[in-house]
């Protein structure tokens, strides 16, 4: 396997600033220009010559301009500067465009100075020659909406974006979801107008029908546009929040491509609400902290967007059936890593996780109405002869990629992308000779491969899940979902041990996975 490539610093001491003028394109090192002119057209080397300043270009790892011009094609100019300043301005020198936050419709400033700051953005950006949609009451609900979700993320970190969707088909008015009504006509408006002053950076998405891979499209507010916000119109985050205290239907159903879509409620979906409704509020009067104060908590925070206000769970089925996917999305906690979850504390006291070892491969294992310990007795399914434990995350996505997928073909284009947003370089036939290694090791299950089962294993895993939070909801005892796996005070770990083991049962599953504590 293919080992991650290393994270290069330049040297930026060779440097000298030459007599009788500022530093430009030509003072680069010799290797530092090279690998540009190998890598980019030349008008993309004329937008850096002309508009990225000295310093940046000495100080940025060449690699990260090159794949950020490559991947979003910026060849406009003024879109290619703007990233810089405010890369400049924010001191960490990247995008991080795979951690963007979703744009929420229900996100609102109430607040006087958010009112007056979306009159004066409607004003700002009024053209007679490009009016736009609506009239002047609908744009400033419009700027309201958007400025909250820019400000809300630029509070947390400079270095994320929003991702949302320019598909009219997305902006459907469902009340279960959605308090604000709202125009995909006047926010397309609001952004492209929003780009052209310089408040935004804008990322159109893209789709590749060859392999499959696509990206909804994303922005993020500049430096000048927060200013704008706080210095002269006294915007803070804590002016920000649901619209009313607007929650949408913790109980969410998704079309094929991902889009909410309304339903009639039958006494099962009644039931989900009534208990994920218990669930939260125990949650709600429980106290879930991590010590903020901790530079690694802090810096995990800006990095990964986390935004602490989330705090509550949602139960999102796919495909327009209640009978697959179901898992609970939703708070904080959810986004952090492993290290920083051992931090968190409930109700004061110090946490345990709790998970269940290689579950898919057990739900799939149960499937077959057999038990993995009958056939195997290497206890890690996803090891494979020749490859070590550090390749074990990387062996375990395919896997579950070629378990999602319908056939190979969209395997190999999910795996590949997968793998070279993880900077691994591996061809279509090392794929597919790892893939067939997982079929030998695994014939009891290898016919689910391609099979497009990954949504039918979600649907049991929660299912599981629902079992040990109900169960744990009324003992009183909270504990924090993460897909296959639970935080709970240590006090709590043995009670939750059982009850992880009981649910299985419970669900009729015949190969139970261990139980993993850290």
């Amino acid at each position: 396997m293919a080992s991650a490539k290393a994270n290069r610093e330049l040297p930026s001491d060779r440097i000298q600033t030459p007599v009788g003028g500022p530093p430009g394109w030509d003072d680069l090192p010799q290797e530092i220009r090279r690998r540009y002119e190998r890598n980019l057209t030349g008008s993309q080397i004329n937008d850096l010559r002309s508009n990225l300043p000295f310093d940046f270009l000495r100080n940025t790892d060449p690699d990260r301009i090159i794949k950020r011009i490559g991947w979003f094609q910026l060849q406009r100019t003024e879109r290619l500067m703007n990233a810089a300043m405010t890369l400049l301005s924010s001191g960490e020198g990247y995008i991080r465009f795979d951690d963007a936050l979703p744009f929420d419709r229900n996100l609102w400033g109430g607040s006087d100075q958010m009112i007056d700051a979306a009159r004066a953005l409607v004003s700002l950006l009024d053209n007679p020659s490009n009016p736009g949609p609506g009239g002047i009451g609908s744009k400033r609900k419009h700027a309201n909406i958007l400025i909250s979700n820019l400000y809300r993320i630029r509070s947390i970190t400079c270095n994320t974006c929003i991702w949302y969707f320019r598909d009219r088909n997305r902006y459907t008015h469902i009340e279960r979801y959605h308090c604000l009504r709202f125009n995909r006509d006047t926010l397309a408006w609001l952004v492209g107008r929003l780009g052209e002053i310089g408040f935004i950076e804008h990322y159109p998405g893209f789709q590749n029908r060859e392999t499959g891979e696509s990206r909804a499209s994303r922005m993020r507010a500049t430096w000048r546009f927060a200013l704008w916000l706080e210095e002269i119109h006294g915007i803070s985050q804590s002016m920000i929040g649901p619209y009313k205290d607007f929650r949408p239907d913790p109980i969410q159903l998704r079309d094929r491509t991902k889009a909410p879509i309304d339903y009639s409620d039958t006494a099962v979906t009644r039931r989900m609400r009534r208990d994920l409704r218990a669930y939260n509020q125990l949650l709600s009067r429980s106290n879930i902290s991590i010590p903020l104060d901790n530079p690694d908590v802090q810096r995990e925070i800006r990095t990964s967007a986390i935004d602490m206000s989330t705090n509550y769970y949602r139960r999102v089925f796919n495909n327009g059936s209640f009978e697959l996917g179901g898992r609970y999305y939703g708070p904080w906690w959810q986004r952090l890593s492993s290290d920083m979850r051992r931090l968190i504390t409930i109700n004061g006291n110090p946490t345990s996780e709790l998970d269940y070892g290689s579950m898919n491969v057990h739900l799939l294992c149960s499937m077959e109405g057999e038990r993995y310990a009958d056939h195997y007795q290497d206890g890690d399914p996803y090891l494979l002869d020749d490859y070590g434990q550090h390749s074990r995350d990387t062996l375990k996505q395919i896997l579950l990629i070629a378990l999602n997928t319908g056939n190979e073909a969209e395997a190999l284009g999910a795996i590949r992308m997968d793998l070279r947003d993880r900077e691994f370089s591996i061809s279509n036939s090392e794929i597919r000779s790892l893939i067939d290694q997982f079929r030998i090791k695994h014939q009891v299950i290898s016919q689910k491969l391609y099979s497009g089962v990954g949504l039918q294993l979600q649907y049991t895993e929660s299912q599981v899940s629902s079992y040990v939070i109900k169960v744990m909801t009324e003992n009183s005892i909270p504990i924090l979902n993460i897909h296959d796996g639970y935080i709970v005070e240590n006090r709590y770990a043995p009670d939750l041990m059982d009850i992880m083991e009981e649910a299985f049962q419970s669900n009729g599953l015949s190969s139970v996975p261990v139980i993993r504590q850290d």
